[in-house]
């Protein structure tokens, strides 16, 4: 059997699960943590996890191939950026970002990689931080592979920056489901974009209620329920429950992110 041609590869490191994608080639692997575990415990659980995806492929993808990894929002800190009418360098975006997310009690420091970008004009932009040191890892055990890493994201940073998300209509809600943490991207009856987030302290039941009770409540004219879980067919029943005006629900494929 020949090698695969050398290909974009996507490895999801979320809690709940973990997957290894390239071309119509894909493993699995299941993540078994509580939701009261440390974040150091859940970092080495996805580090073992994607060394043992990549060596269970290694023979069927070719040296150099690039690697796109989606983390857990577990893992992050991340907030909207709210559009400056005035430009700015890298360094003042970066230092705007860190006093964003400052005020939302999110400390960048040393010991976290920063990103921060505008990816559409005159709208919102994101500001995400990522451990240092969880992410020189990763990118090690790509390179220990004789593969290349393109870029580490969140989960709900790999959702902003999607195609999938400049095509999303007002008065829809995009809800993102692990089994450690719910976020959700609203988009109003005016177009604006608004992101929640949820962590899931005792159960997902009680997590989801939460969540839809406080969307609900904030923006009652929603009519479109987009569903992404790490789950391949839970949608969760509350969704219409909540939302009275809703037309349709919808669950999101799995690499519906990943699609041009």
């Amino acid at each position: 059997m020949s090698l695969l041609s050398p290909k974009r590869i996507h490895v999801g490191l979320c809690c709940g699960k973990c997957w290894l994608k390239v071309g119509e080639l894909q493993v699995e692997r299941t993540t078994e943590i509580d939701v009261d575990a440390d974040l150091t415990a859940l970092q080495e659980f996805f580090v073992q996890a994607l060394s043992s995806m990549l060596a269970e492929v290694r023979s069927k993808i070719k040296p150099r191939s690039t690697v796109s990894i989606t983390v857990s929002d577990r893992l992050a800190m991340i907030s909207t950026l709210p559009w400056q009418e005035t430009a700015m360098s890298q360094s003042e975006l970066e230092s705007f970002a860190i006093f964003w997310l400052a005020k939302f009690g999110m400390k960048v420091d040393e010991s976290q990689l920063l990103f921060a970008n505008y990816p559409r004009y005159q709208a919102v932009g994101l500001a995400y931080a990522l451990p240092k040191v969880f992410v020189e890892t990763l990118a090690s055990t790509v390179d220990s592979a004789q593969l290349k890493l393109k870029r580490v994201i969140p989960l709900s940073a790999e959702v902003f920056f999607s195609t999938y998300f400049k095509k999303v209509r007002s008065s829809t809600v995009v809800v993102c489901e692990e089994t450690n943490s719910l976020s959700a991207w609203i988009f109003d009856q005016e177009g604006n974009i608004h992101y929640e987030i949820e962590p899931v302290t005792a159960s997902q039941d009680q997590a989801i209620k939460r969540l839809f009770s406080r969307i609900s409540l904030r923006y009652t004219e929603l009519e479109i329920l987009d569903f992404w879980g790490v789950a391949k067919d839970r949608v969760p029943s509350e969704m219409r429950d909540h939302f009275p005006l809703v037309k349709s629900v919808n669950k999101l494929e799995r690499e519906c992110w990943n699609k041009p």
